[in-house]
C-alpha cells in the first residue's frame, strides 16, 4: 500500500502595474515565501493595491523583494534592487 505524503507549496510571485496613462509597466517588486493559495491571493492583493496607490500619487517605485509572513498578513522588504541585472536573470 502507498504511503501518501502531504504536499507543500512554495510560490514567489512578480508584481508591476502601470497608471493608466502610461503603457510601460513601473518597478517590479518580488514577493516570496508564500505557501497557500489563499496566501498568493492576500500577498499580491496587499502589494496590487500600495503599488496603484503609489503608481496613482506618481510616487517612484523601487524594484525590490519582499517576504510574505502569512500570519502578519504582511510583506517586509527584504532588499532593493537598482538594476535588473542584480537579481541574477537565467536566460
Amino acid at each position: 500500500m502507498p504511503t501518501w505524503r502531504r504536499g507543500q507549496l512554495r510560490c514567489d510571485c512578480n508584481i508591476s502595474v502601470s497608471t493608466g496613462t502610461q503603457p510601460e509597466l513601473g518597478a517590479k517588486v518580488e514577493i516570496k515565501n508564500m505557501n497557500s493559495i489563499s496566501g498568493v491571493r492576500r500577498a499580491l492583493a496587499l502589494r496590487s493595491g500600495a503599488s496603484n496607490r503609489s503608481a496613482g500619487a506618481r510616487e517612484m517605485l523601487v524594484q525590490e523583494t519582499r517576504r510574505w509572513d502569512d500570519d502578519a498578513g504582511q510583506t517586509f522588504v527584504m532588499r532593493t534592487k537598482e538594476m535588473a541585472h542584480d537579481y541574477r536573470y537565467l536566460s
